[in-house]
């Protein structure tokens, strides 16, 4: 695989790991404590701007 390709797919991979991850401390979070809880929150949120900022930036690379 050549090093452009991978650095792409790692650009969108890493942001859904950690969108993934911000889901499953959320659920466990709801499921033990039976709230949210701000961090879950905040994981989401970072993991699914920084998947929206890298799919944006590809499509302005590919234009």
């Amino acid at each position: 695989m050549e090093p452009d390709r991978r650095k792409r797919l790692a650009g969108v991979i890493l942001p859904v790991i950690v969108l993934a991850m911000g889901v499953v401390l959320l659920v466990l979070n709801v499921v033990i404590e039976d709230e949210p809880g701000a961090v879950p929150l905040l994981i989401i949120a970072a993991g699914a701007g920084w998947l929206v900022i890298q799919l944006v930036t590809k499509r302005k690379k590919q234009i």
